[in-house]
């Protein structure tokens, strides 16, 4: 990747760490740590979308959660004064995401402009979710219920037994005609 244009004005190169701008008709080459290059590549790939601290923790750090929570806190900070030591952060800002990550803004350009609600993008994949979900439930078959059925014992005594059979009906046998033993529950 040798350079990537954020405006006509901004650009980073990442092979050469450095951060590239023209200021009062001068260039200026702003060289940058490795971490911190890799951080802001991340950042300006995903073109104004989070990026959650999980990634850069993965990503940057190979999964090491000790080194990476710590290291991307300082690291975000050291950029962010980078940016402004330079004059670029009226430009591109970092912005911090609480409880998810961090995202690029680039001012008047194809990242995220500052004022789009991050909200707005969140309920609309909610909305889609919830969608999505409704449709597969719908269409999914829904398990046969047991039927439940009211029979009338009226007449029934004590010298009968009743049989339910699975196709729902009903046999009633008479004790006297039956042989052998059976046994008399009581109360």
């Amino acid at each position: 990747m040798s350079s990537i244009q954020l405006s006509k004005e901004l650009s980073i190169r990442p092979s050469a760490n450095q951060i590239h701008f023209r200021s009062k008709g001068q260039e200026v080459f702003i060289p940058i740590e490795n971490q911190l290059m890799e951080i802001l590549v991340l950042l300006v790939q995903r073109n104004g979308q989070v990026v959650r601290k999980e990634e850069f923790i993965v990503i940057i750090w190979k999964g090491n959660h000790q080194v990476g929570q710590t290291a991307l806190t300082k690291n975000i900070f050291k950029l962010r004064a980078l940016l402004k030591e330079h004059g670029i952060n009226a430009q591109l800002k970092i912005e911090t995401i609480p409880k998810k990550g961090y995202r690029a803004v680039l001012e008047n350009d194809r990242l995220v402009q500052p004022n789009t609600s991050i909200k707005n993008w969140t309920r609309a994949l909610i909305g889609t979710l919830i969608c999505v979900l409704g449709i597969s439930l719908y269409k999914t078959e829904r398990p046969t219920h047991a039927k439940v059925r009211v029979f009338d014992f009226s007449g029934v005594d004590s010298n009968q037994i009743i049989h339910l059979k699975k196709d729902g009906s009903i046999k009633r046998i008479k004790l006297d005609t039956l042989e052998g033993e059976f046994i008399q529950l009581e109360d």
